[in-house]
């Protein structure tokens, strides 16, 4: 072989190793990346954090570290970025994270008491705060509703039913279409207190509801309860890639991921303290299709494709 053709050889390979450890240090389909605070102290403040995970439970790293007014609640946007409420921000209550974790500025105007955000299909955001905000893809505010106040939200598939709890027992229905009230989807749901809601492929909802993990038909009635190993504090919940199982947290405990069938528990807990949020690379959330799955950029596959060229002048040899 000549010196040539294994010089060629070693230089694409290198770039192939580069190109795919930098992927590798992007968020990945099945990522797990939840928002968590540590209750006040004698100081009064209200540390927390961003932390992400991946698919297998295995830590990546700590995104965010606030020192007060942690995130509150987490949504991936079309742009593959992340999307994380502060309740108390006086600015822009909004912060956003690039694909790699990094801190890449704030997003919209200051919304009162932003709580719960979903996205829609053509990347909008609903924020539910003082009152329900709706931002385009560039973060103007571009409609409010008054009926609708700090609530953890969901968006159904047909884009205007609006899903929403309030650390009640009831899942109450909001048409963002239609600026209108509709009818509670349940108002007794077996918990104490709805903290957190997903609704899933059927069109059944899951929520986090303090005691248990409450699955709710879409008829109103109640299909499912869940209480991995006896726990209580459900406070969040999120969907996993494969739509056949999910994530869920604990309080002073962490999160589980938990077979949607029959509760097994597959992987955890992950340690957390009160966790508010969790956040699903590629989730497959109601109101949206599937987030675009990150691949080869340019670099590396250009890299693979001279690496595979190498190997096969290697055999004419």
């Amino acid at each position: 072989m000549s010196t040539f053709l294994i010089s060629y050889f070693r230089v694409a390979l290198a770039l192939f190793v580069i190109a795919g450890s930098a992927l590798a240090q992007n968020f990945q389909p099945g990522d797990v990346v939840f928002a968590s605070f540590v209750p006040s102290n004698a100081t009064g403040f209200l540390p927390g954090f961003i932390d992400w995970y991946g698919a297998d439970g295995s830590p990546r790293q700590r995104i965010a570290s606030y020192s007060n007014d942690p995130a509150f609640a987490l949504v991936f946007g079309s742009d593959s970025r992340l999307y994380a409420t502060r309740v108390s921000e006086l600015t822009s209550n909004i912060n956003v994270f690039d694909i790699t974790g990094g801190f890449a500025g704030n997003f919209g105007p200051h919304l009162d008491l932003a709580r719960g955000i979903v996205r829609d299909r053509d990347g909008n955001f609903f924020v539910s705060g003082f009152n329900l905000y709706k931002l385009n893809p560039a973060g103007n505010l571009v409609g409010t509703f008054t009926n609708v106040r700090e609530s953890m939200i969901d968006l159904a598939s047909d884009q205007c039913t609006l899903y929403l709890v309030s650390q009640g027992t009831a899942v109450q229905r909001y048409d963002v279409c239609r600026n209108a009230s509709l009818p509670d989807l349940t108002a007794s749901l077996p918990g104490s207190t709805a903290h957190d809601l997903r609704i899933l492929p059927d069109s059944s909802v899951l929520i986090a509801d303090e005691e248990v993990i409450a699955r709710v038909a879409a008829n109103g009635t109640i299909m499912q309860t869940y209480s991995p190993a006896g726990l209580g504090g459900w406070r969040a919940v999120a969907l996993a890639l494969d739509g056949r199982s999910f994530w869920a947290a604990a309080v002073d405990v962490g999160l589980f991921h938990i077979r949607l069938s029959d509760g097994a528990v597959l992987t955890g807990p992950i340690p957390a303290v009160w966790t508010t949020s969790i956040g699903i690379v590629g989730e497959p959330r109601a109101a949206i299709t599937p987030m675009a799955v990150p691949t080869l950029s340019s670099v590396a596959l250009g890299a693979l494709l001279l690496a595979l060229a190498a190997v096969s002048l290697m055999r004419l040899q």
